[in-house]
């Protein structure tokens, strides 16, 4: 469980192995977590569903996608394993198009720091229409996601900073509830 895990003594694991230990963060086919690597959006998108409890909803969702770029089979960023999560993640508004009209996803881009913080946010239950993207950072430091609102969260994250941000979420209560967002997995 998450409980045990976490009673565990931290300072044995890294974030990514806690992660990977609870089915948070998998790696590759070698078994490497790729901690070093930037997280793109469609990756993102995954872990999300995961930190909810959802992955197999997300991964069997059958919902549609208005992202031009997810469901265009003709598209170079075209991948089929990904549509179902990031059809699942429109649909319950953890995510938005990158473009004016909210129609381009852009799945392999990377993600910066203050993304994956929004992403974090969402999953605590902090909507769009709650936390503001210029208002982002300063919630995750309130929440204490982070601890100095005044870094710079604007590079492309790893997928360590990923596991620690994502750790750290787990720990945090759920907003309108008494239990961490681990707690309610």
């Amino acid at each position: 469980s998450f409980t045990a895990v976490f009673a565990a003594d931290e300072t044995e694991k890294t974030p990514g192995e806690i992660l990977e230990q609870i089915g948070v963060l998998k790696g590759n086919t070698e078994g490497d977590l790729m901690l070093d690597k930037e997280v793109s959006r469609r990756d993102m998108v995954v872990l999300l569903s995961r930190l909810l409890g959802q992955e197999d909803e997300a991964k069997n969702f059958s919902g549609d996608t208005t992202f031009k770029d997810v469901k265009d089979t003709t598209d170079p960023d075209y991948d089929s394993y990904y549509v179902s999560y990031i059809a699942w993640a429109q649909a319950n508004k953890l995510t938005n198009g990158v473009d004016e009209s909210g129609e381009v996803f852009s799945p392999k881009r990377s993600q910066t720091e203050q993304e994956v913080l929004a992403y974090l946010l969402r999953a605590l239950g902090y909507g769009f229409d709650e936390v503001k993207w210029e208002d982002v950072v300063a919630k995750a430091a309130e929440l204490k996601l982070i601890d100095d609102a005044k870094a710079d969260y604007s590079k492309a994250a790893t997928r360590e900073v990923l596991a620690k941000l994502s750790l750290q979420a787990l720990k945090t209560k759920v907003k309108d509830s008494d239990k961490t967002l681990a707690e309610k997995l």
